[in-house]
């Protein structure tokens, strides 16, 4: 009989989070070891601060990343206990194993959704942000564009324009777009669904529904979030979904000690307007390391 030899299977990372984040925030005051939670996660403050704009907190890197925008809520601590932030930076480092090493590594990665775009009624709606890239040592693959605003006039256009992917050897695929939402038919009373966010190779695009706050993407997905939708009141339209985040397949033959890395923030849903209902976030990105001993 003929011995079919399959080779020891790799050995896998999942990279979830960055272990640095730096919060933009106004007088913001905390202690090193206190505690904030935002989007599900814990942070923990690893820079003491007072009265400044800028939060260096760590987390664990198969945590949850943080939206491109939130609202931080203390756990632990005495320092400021609630305070929004309006943009977030993020890294880490992978370092290849030794003691045995791999004979070679491949990486999958996925940018980061954007968020889906309000509904509306009469007046504009709040577009969905944009998701931020996820890198690699030299890879970057592209978060996805937010979904445009809706107004009275137009549909909230869904993200497109953004989402590149450069650097793999294997697989570079631009971010799936997200859809458009739906205008008022006239005469009618129909409700709007929002528009449906872009599906990445890891799936969990949000779809849109009437009416309500539209869903986000799973995290880790890099997926788009769904459109606001709007309740079929006169002057109403609903919101674009958010494209996904480009995705990278690259094999790394000869291995370096390591990589610094950046995971990419899922796109914040944009605000409805009036009658119109607020959209979902992107998902945020994820990196996939497979080692190979054999």
């Amino acid at each position: 009989m003929t011995k079919i030899y399959l080779g020891k299977p790799p050995t896998i990372q999942r990279i979830t989070a960055n272990t640095t984040y730096t919060f933009t925030v106004t007088a913001f005051t905390a202690g090193v070891g206190d505690t904030y939670t935002t989007n599900g996660q814990t942070f923990t403050v690893t820079t003491a601060v007072t009265g400044g704009t800028s939060l260096v907190c760590s987390c664990p890197s198969t945590g949850i990343a943080p939206l491109t925008t939130g609202t931080l809520t203390r756990g632990i601590g005495s320092g400021t206990a609630s305070g929004a932030y309006t943009a977030v930076t993020g890294s880490g480092t992978y370092t290849t194993p030794t003691s045995p090493s791999p004979n070679y590594i491949k990486v999958k990665m996925v940018g980061a959704g954007g968020g889906g775009s309000g509904g509306n009624q009469g007046l504009a709606s709040t577009a969905g942000a944009n998701g931020t890239d996820t890198t690699f040592g030299a890879l970057t693959a592209g978060g996805g564009q937010g979904g445009q605003a809706a107004n009275g006039v137009n549909v909230g256009v869904g993200g497109y324009t953004l989402g590149a992917s450069t650097g793999g050897n294997t697989v570079n695929i631009r971010g799936s777009y997200g859809t458009s939402g739906q205008q008022l038919v006239s005469g009618t009373s129909q409700p709007q669904s929002g528009g449906v966010g872009g599906t990445s190779p890891f799936s969990g695009g949000a779809g849109g529904s009437a009416t309500t706050v539209n869903g986000s993407a799973a995290t880790n997905s890099g997926s788009g979030g769904g459109g606001g939708g709007s309740s079929g009141t006169a002057s109403t339209s609903s919101g674009g979904g958010g494209q996904a985040g480009g995705y990278i397949e690259h094999t790394y033959t000869s291995p370096s000690a390591s990589y610094s890395y950046a995971i990419g923030s899922g796109g914040t849903g944009g605000a409805g307007q009036g009658a119109g209902a607020a959209g979902g976030a992107g998902g945020s990105g994820i990196i996939i390391v497979e080692e190979y001993y054999d």
